[in-house]
C-alpha cells in the first residue's frame, strides 16, 4: 500500500522522466543494475497510480492522475525499445550483495 499524496505523486512523476535521461546514459556505459532499478520504480509508480485512482473522490484530481497513467503507459511502451526487450521489472537479484559480503569477510 502506498501513502502517497497528489503532490507527491506529481513530483514522482517528474523524477521518472527527467532521469529517463540519464538512464539511457547508464545503458551507453553498461550499467544494468541502474536500469533495472529504474524500471522497479517505474513498476512502483504504476502501483502508486493505479492505488490513488482508486482512493481519490475528487474528480479533477481523478482526471489529472489519469493523464499521468496515459503518459506513464506511453513510456511503458517505449522502455523495450530504449532499453531492449531483455530488460524487465524484475527486481534485482541479491546475488550482488552476496559477492560484496564474502568480498568484506575476505579482507578481514
Amino acid at each position: 500500500m502506498y501513502y502517497a499524496t497528489y503532490h507527491g505523486l506529481h513530483k514522482w512523476y517528474n523524477h521518472i522522466f527527467e532521469h529517463l535521461g540519464w538512464m539511457v546514459l547508464a545503458k551507453d556505459k553498461g550499467y544494468s543494475t541502474k536500469i533495472k532499478a529504474y524500471l522497479d520504480g517505474i513498476k512502483h509508480f504504476h502501483e502508486a497510480l493505479v492505488e490513488a485512482i482508486e482512493n481519490t473522490e475528487a474528480v479533477d484530481r481523478i482526471t489529472d492522475l489519469k493523464m499521468l497513467m496515459h503518459n506513464l503507459e506511453v513510456l511503458e511502451k517505449q522502455l523495450p525499445k530504449i532499453f531492449g526487450s531483455k530488460m524487465s521489472y524484475k527486481k534485482t537479484t541479491s546475488k550482488r550483495r552476496k559477492s560484496r559480503r564474502s568480498k568484506r569477510k575476505s579482507r578481514s
